[in-house]
């Protein structure tokens, strides 16, 4: 499983139709590295996105709301150039998680095809 849209950042300068945009990848089942580097090459497939940067991964803490223990992540960042809109994006990384094995809650599917996306995920 890899996440990759917990945190998006939009640059607000848009250059010849695209934006920069910065997106936090993290994963913490199965191997967590190979999971992030087959989202970073999704990604770059995708004829919309361009992948610019990318940071070295961290192994951290996984935090929880409840006592039940999690592996740790591996976490980083990666910079990308997108002419995509904000909810294609979304859209396009969430296809991305599933792929991967990441399973969506239904009210996040719900949402995501109204445009709307639930506070924190």
């Amino acid at each position: 499983m890899v996440s990759l849209s917990n945190h998006i950042s939009f640059d607000k300068l848009r250059m010849n139709g695209k934006i920069k945009v910065y997106l936090s990848i993290g994963s913490n089942l199965g191997n967590r590295g190979e999971n992030c580097a087959k989202a970073i090459s999704m990604l770059g497939s995708h004829p919309k996105i361009r992948v610019i940067k990318i940071s070295s991964l961290h192994e951290t803490k996984a935090v929880t709301l409840d006592d039940k223990p999690q592996p740790d992540y591996l976490n980083g960042a990666i910079e990308i150039e997108t002419s995509l809109s904000p909810i294609e994006l979304l859209a396009t990384l969430k296809g991305i998680e599933q792929s991967l094995g990441r399973k969506l809650p239904a009210e996040d599917c719900k949402s995501i095809a109204k445009g709307l996306r639930p506070p924190g995920r």
